[in-house]
């Protein structure tokens, strides 16, 4: 119906048609009284002729001397709006075209046309007016186009803010991500220094136990011989008083009588015992073994520096000057005592010139008896010494004159073929050190392990019987140690997959792995120095051992069909293997 409303609604007023409704040669339709405000705007007579625009299409129209009464009436259209109006006499009136905005200019016309040229709306009469040679288009048409214009801008902007929306979720996302992982890497951080916190302490204390202990030791020693060379002293002072005394009486028989008595007392005063025979020696030795625990703390105090070189502070540099200064300190005392000890031998040197004079030839004669006593006892010493070190060497694992062992361990070196880039061999191929800055100056090849498998091979194949070697981790926290094919892939992780069984440290966690999925942990009350290793290749057995003590951890049980060979796997600090060791009491008994 609106439809209808706007086709028998005219131009010029807005309004249904009034009778009489003219058709005009455009057979457009045109109000009469609405022609007659044209023609009289343009100063032209409705009755006598004239022209103007037809408001619809912009048609010329002329009127001849008729004027309007020239223009046919159209009666269907009167008939048309008659019928409308009869049927919509109990209806609402709809809005005519425009809605009910009205001219700005002609305040009580309804707008119904559009002025392209000044991009405004207008009323049948602007068209006639001051928009007559104007680009005029029906308000519908330019209401459409601007309503497209319009839905396609708010759909762009829709689209827009749907992709914003999205944005956004995506960057909360990553917000809560980022916030997570920040969280976690701050309670692993926590937990690290934690441990890393404890280990210096617990090294610390060690450390200083250790000192202490070399201190007291020491101590002990130095005040002993201190001691004894006191009383001999006190008691050569009384002997060579007593001598005097003796000399200068003149009762010779007395003399006489107590010549034996003054010889045998002026001998023992000059006689050194075995054990200050070999003070200066034992001295030396001691000195020497101090140097060497005191090297050895320096190694672990070094290594330990190397473990916490990120919260490394300006006073750990002086541990090395301090332990320089205790080792002087040592070696000033073992001068002075062996100063002393120089002193003392010449001035019984000098009272034993003195009583020799005096006591003649018999003197001679008996210390040729106390000498030969002397060196019995020199001589039950060195039985004694020897046991021990027969006994150290047991101990130690040495190879020699000492120990006579029919069971020689493996005897191989690392294989630097098969060696990782990040790994440096040094000490004759028989020391690995993790390095991720060393670089070796050869090609890749197909032997060589690549990517996160930091590892290398020793260089002997095993297809049989039973081998023993052991390993010294003490200088590493981070590490794997066993045997895997001589075939394993080389950018596999030794122990992950079914051809490599090794014992796995990390931190002070220990565990046994072959192929990912079975770990077994081992429960340490004590972190390993030195990892014995005993295969049995035809009986299937790879049995790790706590080699300083001699106590079996564990034996896994493997199947091997093709060569193993020693695999050796770090990612901090150096490992080196013991080769060619004989295999120890506890594996013989």
């Amino acid at each position: 119906m609106e439809s209808l409303e706007r086709d028998l609604s005219c131009p010029v007023c807005l309004e249904m048609f009034n009778k009489p409704v003219l058709l005009l040669p455009c057979q457009h339709n045109l109000c009469r009284h609405c022609a007659e405000d044209i023609l009289t705007n343009m100063g032209g007579w409705a009755r006598y002729g004239g022209s103007f625009k037809c408001p619809t299409c912009r048609d010329q129209i002329t009127l001849g001397r008729q004027g309007l009464d020239g223009l046919k009436r159209n009666i269907l259209v009167e008939t048309i709006i008659e019928s409308y109006r009869v049927a919509q006499s109990a209806g609402i009136k709809t809005a005519p075209p425009g809605g009910g905005a009205y001219c700005r200019d002609h305040k009580d016309e309804r707008v119904n046309l559009y002025c392209v040229t000044d991009e405004r709306p207008i009323c049948g009469l602007c068209v006639i007016g001051q928009h007559n040679q104007h680009n005029i288009i029906e308000l519908q048409t330019i209401f459409k186009e601007k309503k497209e214009k319009i839905e396609t801008e708010m759909n762009r902007l829709q689209q827009k803010n749907s992709d914003m929306s999205k944005e956004m979720s995506d960057i909360q996302a990553t917000l809560r991500i980022i916030e997570v992982s920040l969280l976690n890497t701050k309670a692993k951080l926590l937990s690290e220094c934690e441990s890393l916190i404890t280990l210096i302490n617990e090294r610390k204390d060690a450390l200083v136990e250790k000192l202490e202990k070399e201190q007291r030791e020491s101590s002990r020693t130095l005040r002993e011989q201190i001691a004894s060379r006191q009383t001999r002293l006190d008691k050569s002072k009384k002997t060579a008083a007593w001598v005097e005394d003796m000399l200068g009486k003149k009762d010779v028989a007395q003399f006489i009588q107590v010549r034996s008595s003054a010889l045998d007392r002026a001998d023992r005063a000059t006689t050194s015992s075995p054990a200050d025979d070999d003070f200066g020696s034992a001295l030396r030795a001691r000195r020497t073994a101090a140097a060497s625990a005191l090297e050895r703390i320096e190694r672990t105090t070094a290594a330990l520096l190397d473990d916490a070189s990120d919260y490394r502070s300006p006073s750990s540099y002086r541990t090395t000057s301090a332990l320089d200064r205790a080792n002087s300190a040592l070696e000033r005392g073992s001068s002075a005592l062996e100063r002393t000890s120089a002193l003392l031998e010449g001035r019984r040197a000098e009272r034993t010139e003195r009583a020799s004079a005096i006591l003649g030839t018999e003197r001679d004669r008996d210390r040729d008896r106390d000498r030969n006593e002397s060196l019995s006892t020199s001589s039950r010493h060195d039985d004694i010494d020897t046991s021990a070190m027969s006994l150290l060497s047991r101990k130690i694992g040495l190879t020699g004159s000492f120990v006579d062992n029919s069971w020689p361990g493996l005897l191989f070196r690392l294989d630097p073929k098969t060696a990782h880039r990040d790994l440096k061999l040094t000490n004759g191929n028989l020391t690995v050190e993790w390095d991720p800055d060393y670089d070796i100056d050869v090609e890749d090849s197909v032997e060589r392990f690549l990517g996160y498998s930091v590892a290398v091979l020793g260089d002997k194949a095993i297809s049989s019987g039973r081998h023993y070697w052991e390993i010294d981790v003490s200088e590493s926290r981070t590490y794997r140690i066993g045997v895997c094919s001589r075939d394993a892939q080389r950018d596999s992780i030794i122990g992950n997959t079914e051809d490599g069984w090794v014992l796995r440290r990390n931190a002070r966690e220990y565990t046994l792995r072959h192929d990912v999925n079975s770990p077994v942990r081992l429960a340490m009350q004590h972190d390993l120095d030195k990892i014995g290793i005993l295969l049995d290749y035809n009986r299937g057995e790879l049995a790790f051992y706590n080699a300083d003590i001699g106590l079996r951890l564990h034996t896994l049980k493997a199947h091997f069909v093709s060569p193993i060979c020693p695999a050796f796997s770090l990612w901090d600090g150096v490992v080196t293997v013991v080769s060619g060791c004989p295999w120890p009491d506890f594996l013989l008994n």
